[in-house]
């Protein structure tokens, strides 16, 4: 990630960088991936003054994490967007509902 940020910052580029984690949080008795979502803005390095915004939240996937090989391409397992989440919430039932 760093050499892309170099080659980012020497073209004059603004960006923003983000990285997969190979260990993500897990959460629950059956191991879910999850994101916790936090905003900040940076308006100086030196000295730091930082911004964040003072409402996260936390988006959950809808299927137990693992590194099964059938499982890697799996956006219920790995993804955690909303509306990726939404459209398997609707091709399985509930774990609420037995």
């Amino acid at each position: 990630l760093e050499p892309l940020l170099a080659h980012a910052r020497s073209k004059g580029w603004d960006v923003v960088a983000q990285k997969y984690m190979e260990r993500p949080l897990l959460v629950g008795h059956d191991l879910r991936k999850c994101d916790i979502r936090l905003w900040v803005l940076v308006t100086s390095w030196n000295p730091a003054v930082v911004w964040a915004w003072s409402e996260p939240y936390l988006r959950l996937a809808s299927r137990p994490f693992n590194w099964a090989p059938d499982s890697v391409d799996d956006p219920f397992v790995h993804l955690t967007n909303r509306a990726v989440q939404k459209a398997g919430e609707q091709s399985q039932p509930s774990p609420r509902s037995g």
